[in-house]
């Protein structure tokens, strides 16, 4: 038996978060690259804070965002032949 292959991710920061510094999800989505999982979706808003928008219209874009990534990857069905590992 194979490895089963890994799911598809989101990865979402600000480069404004004064909680947790953005160096931390850059540096683990290149390590999952490095460790050859290939279906991970980094974005770093250059706004926002801690909750990763500003204002609502960033928000908006980001909760539109996360439903977008839900819906390719969960609501269609996932393509697991694509999926890397």
């Amino acid at each position: 038996g194979g490895k089963a292959p890994s799911p598809p991710l989101l990865m979402t920061t600000s480069t404004r978060d004064d909680r947790v510094h953005p160096y931390h999800a850059r540096a683990f989505v290149k390590r999952l690259g490095e460790a050859g999982h290939a279906r991970t979706i980094y974005y770093e808003n250059l706004e926002g804070g801690h909750g990763g928008a500003a204002d609502p219209k960033q928000q908006a874009f980001m909760t539109s965002l996360w439903i977008s990534f839900l819906w390719k990857t969960v609501g269609k069905g996932w393509d697991k032949s694509t999926a890397g590992s």
